[in-house]
């Protein structure tokens, strides 16, 4: 076969392959999505969803927008594509590209070192204090590792929030691993106020919520629920799907604080998918967007399913490729709520799920959407996370059989339970307080309250007593030389292993 008719035959493969690659995804929705709608109803009874939002966008337009189940159970009212949820995480890369819009307008460069506009800004470490920089915080690289007990339902304000973070444990040199940090977006936040001169949310509004139309989106709890059309949050516990409280996170807005619904989250996505060019106008520049797409740092994660690759993190987004196609992607979570947001540049695709429950099913339905999008033959994703979910509990119930093997029987607690008793403080994670009801040890941490049970010597388990299903936390309670409980430690830095948080107890208050 001649040279050059070798080449045409190849060249016009490689075009047929496209055409029908373009093909498959520009088929009539109606076609790439059959039984789709089924499928998310089916997922969301296996998973106990009561209710959830779906759309789907191409490269500057949405393709299919739906409302499931119910956004309040007790009243019967629907989820429909208006219906407001709170986005959680997916507001990290608001933060993000804010900070990018400051790069753009040269206030900014994101290896600029945090005290170089925050002089105040301390961590625990000196070298770390002068060296994490503004990029270090939106890609989780600090060095500080999460400590989330710290203002999780804390009821801290922001500044309170940061004049503890002197105090908390780093185990790592800034720039040299991932380690996911709410905390350091609050400081993100407060750079963006400096440089901007307004609010953090007043930026958002200013560079993003704007420019882009997103005028159902906001940041405020109250302000969420004063709408018409929003989604209350629930738990599924007992074989019951019941409703729970909102869990307010404006203490960190700037690392999940927002809410918004699909409509305008698609436009969010569109945006990004056209390299910051939205309805003809150019919001931000394609290089700004390009530094927030690309990867930064890998993420410490096994590959677990071979459809997926190594996870990278770039500002507020995760960065993977699925069966072969780049993928940009993040995820959101918070008492009663799970959402998730993606999309293929490439494919100028795009997927945002906003569910009412706390579960792993948003990525199943988005990913079971990407396969219909592409053509390729669609994976049950939903029933392979539940089998893995499975295992994971006979693994848990398994380390509890083996927790109760290691209990060393028939000790003692060396002291009265009233002498354990007491408020125990730490600079980073302030007061834990250990009361007496009759004979069983309380303790309250800001606003969750949980039981001890003794495990052997001076060792106890901390457990929610309405939900034994929990986890149990051993608590070691330490004697000083003169035999007194002086304090009390807790694992509650995963990172950590085995190094504890330790409270040293408070003298006690005279009358």
């Amino acid at each position: 076969m001649p040279a050059k008719l070798a080449f045409l035959i190849f060249l016009m493969s490689i075009i047929f392959c496209m055409g029908v690659k373009a093909e498959s995804m520009t088929r009539e929705k109606t076609d790439i999505l059959k039984d789709y709608n089924e499928y998310v109803e089916k997922v969301l009874q296996d998973w106990h969803i009561p209710g959830a939002a779906i759309a789907i966008v191409k490269e500057d337009k949405v393709i299919y927008a739906k409302g499931f189940g119910l956004r309040n159970v007790n009243e019967s009212l629907p989820v429909n594509k208006e219906t407001l949820f709170p986005i959680a995480s997916l507001t990290k890369a608001f933060t993000a590209t804010a900070a990018g819009a400051l790069v753009e307008e040269g206030h900014l460069q994101w290896d600029d070192p945090v005290i170089k506009h925050l002089p105040g800004f301390r961590l625990a470490d000196n070298y770390a204090t002068t060296h994490v920089t503004v990029k270090d915080l939106l890609i989780h690289s600090s060095g500080l590792p999460g400590h989330d007990a710290v203002w999780f339902k804390s009821g801290l304000s922001k500044d309170e929030i940061i004049n503890r973070i002197p105090y908390l444990k780093l185990n790592h040199a800034p720039g040299r691993c991932w380690q996911y940090n709410n905390m350091l977006y609050i400081i993100a936040g407060k750079v963006i106020e400096e440089l901007s001169g307004i609010k953090w949310d007043d930026c958002i509004r200013e560079k993003i919520l704007n420019p882009l139309n997103m005028q159902n989106t906001g940041f405020l709890l109250d302000e969420l629920q004063q709408q018409k059309d929003f989604s209350l949050p629930y738990e599924y516990k007992n074989n019951k799907i019941k409703q729970i409280p909102f869990n307010d996170l404006e203490n960190i807005g700037p690392a999940g604080c927002m809410y918004s619904n699909v409509l305008d989250m698609s436009d969010w996505l569109i945006f990004n998918i056209n390299k910051g060019e939205f309805q003809g106008k150019q919001v931000l520049s394609p290089v700004t967007l390009y530094q927030i797409h690309f990867p930064a740092i890998v993420r410490p994660d096994p590959v677990v399913y071979k459809e997926f690759f190594y996870t990278f993190y770039a500002p507020g987004w995760g960065i993977t490729s699925y069966r072969g196609y780049n993928i940009i992607v993040h995820e959101g979570e918070i008492d009663g709520f799970r959402t998730h947001a993606s999309f293929m540049p490439d494919e100028k695709t795009g997927i945002v799920i906003l569910t009412n429950r706390a579960s792993e099913a948003a990525g199943p339905l988005a990913y079971n959407a990407y396969d219909r999008l592409l053509g390729l033959d669609p994976i049950d994703w939903s029933n392979r996370f539940l089998e893995d979910i499975k295992k994971a509990e006979d693994y848990y119930i398994k380390q509890k059989e083996l927790s109760k093997e290691k209990r060393v029987p028939k000790t003692r607690p060396s002291h009265t339970l009233i002498e354990y008793t007491g408020k125990y403080t730490d600079p980073g994670y302030g007061i834990l307080e250990v009361t007496l009801d009759g004979n069983i040890l309380k303790g309250k941490y800001n606003k969750d309250t949980f039981a001890f049970r003794h495990y052997h010597y001076d060792v106890f388990e901390a457990y929610n007593p309405e939900d034994t299903e929990e986890p149990a936390m051993k608590t070691v309670f330490n004697m000083n030389k003169d035999g007194e409980i002086y304090s009390l430690s807790m694992p509650l830095v995963p990172q950590f292993g085995d190094d504890y948080i330790e409270f040293t107890k408070l003298p006690e208050e005279s009358d």
